[in-house]
């Protein structure tokens, strides 16, 4: 049996390893086949004895321990750790419990009250980005840092 990504929207993984658009895998017994973020086979070959089965997958729980300054994605902790900067912006997120945060709020919660006059749109939008692309490497193909328009992020919470 093989695998191919027709070009789908959220990828197609082997292993945990994303196939890239057109390429074809062989697959082996044991393999895990991960649809998207949402389903999640097991691929026994003919030999084996046990049924393949077919599951919703949802993506590790996010946790984001304060004490220790960590943050972790089930039991993964997330390894190298965020800059304080990035650490402190997930921090502000996750409080909010997925509800918007202004860029207001964030600017004075990561560069403290003196600076909410000197951090510029852009400096915001960069970190902002580097947090998401260290999230990314956990949890691919799901954006968990969201814009809302003319108000500031949220957090989509797994």
């Amino acid at each position: 049996m093989y695998v191919e990504d027709l070009g789908s929207k959220n990828g197609t993984f082997v292993n945990g390893e994303p196939l890239q658009p057109g390429e074809v895998r062989r697959l082996a017994d044991g393999d895990v086949l991960s649809i998207g973020l949402a389903y999640r086979l097991t691929f026994v070959d003919r030999e084996g004895t046990v049924p393949v089965f077919f599951e919703p997958h949802s993506p590790p729980r996010l946790h984001v321990d304060e004490a220790r300054r960590e943050v972790r994605f089930g039991h993964r902790v997330l390894d190298p750790p965020l800059s304080p900067a990035q650490f402190e912006l997930l921090r502000v997120l996750y409080r909010a419990g997925g509800h918007p945060v202004s860029r207001e709020e964030i600017i004075e919660a990561v560069w403290g009250d003196e600076a909410t006059e000197g951090v510029t749109d852009q400096a915001l939008d960069a970190l902002v980005h580097r947090l998401r692309r260290r999230l990314a490497e956990v949890v691919p193909g799901k954006e968990l840092v969201a814009t809302v328009r003319g108000h500031g992020f949220r957090l989509n919470m797994p």
